[in-house]
């Protein structure tokens, strides 16, 4: 198995023990980060579960399922996204969160994040 992108209203059936694969939860993540992801689960056996809350989302009890379920928050905090203000301020404050964007430190995309835990 590979990775798995997961949106809303969707949940993943109970893990299989022998299938451990490491949960992400990303927020307003760019669509071209998604597909780069795409395209490294085709060519890699990564094993990740990518829960998706995109431009878009709204659910939020969907996403309070997922923040449970994620080991790391990725946070898009670039400037040019106002999206969902309310809801990364809250995010993060959690130890599992990473901001992400043209101001991040070390992490500017996705692939940053996963290519380190790959290396790891």
């Amino acid at each position: 198995m590979t990775a798995r992108f997961i949106t809303a209203p969707d949940k993943l059936p109970k893990a299989d023990p022998e299938e451990v694969h490491s949960k992400i939860l990303m927020v307003d993540v760019e669509w071209h980060d998604i597909e780069s992801l795409a395209v490294l689960a085709m060519t890699r056996n990564i094993k990740y579960d990518f829960y998706l809350f995109g431009p878009t989302s709204i659910d939020t009890e969907w996403l309070d399922h997922a923040v449970e379920e994620a080991e790391a928050i990725l946070i898009n905090n670039s400037p040019d996204t106002e999206r969902h203000g309310e809801i990364k301020h809250k995010l993060g404050k959690s130890p599992k969160s990473i901001s992400m964007g043209t101001n991040a430190d070390t992490v500017k995309v996705p692939m940053d994040y996963i290519v380190k835990q790959l290396e790891a």
